[in-house]
């Protein structure tokens, strides 16, 4: 399942929309800059960050 890490405050509306159109779930983390969790996604902490590799699967599995 992929998953949509999101801060407050970051343009996270658009991954949101994209995900919720290809009508597959997902998992929506909300996460605080710095955060251990996010720095474990994406070393840089920069949200929104998705898992890409689950991401992709279900997109690959949407065709």
């Amino acid at each position: 399942m992929p998953t949509l890490y999101y801060g407050d405050g970051a343009c996270s509306l658009a991954p949101h929309i994209k995900l919720e159109c290809i009508s597959r779930p997902y998992e929506a983390v909300r996460v605080q800059y710095g955060s251990d969790e996010l720095l474990t996604a994406n070393a840089a902490g920069a949200v929104p960050t998705p898992s890409f590799s689950s991401l992709i699967e279900c997109l690959a599995a949407r065709r």
